[in-house]
């Protein structure tokens, strides 16, 4: 099986840290508009802020590596991570399959990819079961009423554009006691569906149960 490098205690220490999970395009169409989603926030606003970003196809590597040294970005691939001096690179890139929960586990707070252009968003679930603040764009449609639940229970926030999140991210990152309430109402919130189908049948068959009582009787 795949392994995370070793060393990545000394790669990632426990400072503030923000997954991104940007999603492919899937249509050629829509390749400039998923390309203008926001890679990086001002880290000059808060110096121990490390991105990581993970690309749901890893065939956008290196168009993605392309991109960041166009704009002076460096980025640093996960599967060249040595246990040498760690680098201070822009951003961190995942590029492994297979090993994206072990960075939601050093996360502070999630950014939800696909949600700034209109390709329906990505699934909020996985950094919740973790217990991770979860940030999304607007175009989250392929996952409305979960996007409802995480707003209304205080799990996740809503924003409009790269300066929103920006500033959201900083607040969090400023803040650990509300980072912890919304990752613990976040985690809260998957306990609580957790083993829905099975309610459901049991519902479904205490229903048919009675109903067939009462047809015998």
């Amino acid at each position: 099986s795949t392994k995370l490098c070793p060393p990545i205690g000394t790669k990632l220490p426990p400072i503030k840290t923000a997954s991104v999970e940007p999603l492919s395009p899937n249509a050629d169409r829509q390749v400039q508009r998923h390309e203008s989603q926001p890679r990086t926030v001002c880290r000059r606003d808060h110096g121990n802020l490390k991105l990581l970003i993970a690309p749901r196809h890893p065939d956008r590597i290196a168009s993605l590596e392309k991109q960041a040294a166009k704009k002076g970005l460096s980025f640093v691939r996960i599967s060249r991570l040595s246990g040498d001096a760690p680098p201070t690179p822009s951003a961190y890139l995942l590029d492994r399959m297979g090993v994206l929960a072990d960075f939601y586990r050093i996360a502070d707070a999630v950014f939800i990819g696909g949600s700034f252009v209109p390709i329906g968003g990505h699934n909020l679930v996985e950094p919740a079961y973790f217990g991770k603040p979860v940030l999304f764009g607007p175009w989250m449609s392929n996952f409305r009423e979960m996007v409802q639940a995480f707003k209304e229970a205080g799990a996740g926030v809503e924003v409009s554009g790269k300066e929103t999140l920006k500033n959201e991210l900083l607040k969090l990152m400023r803040d650990p006691e509300r980072r912890h309430r919304m990752g613990e109402a976040a985690r809260g919130l998957v306990a609580f569906h957790q083993g829905a189908t099975l309610k459901n049948r049991d519902w479904v068959l205490s229903v048919l149960a009675r109903e067939t009582k009462g047809v015998s009787s």
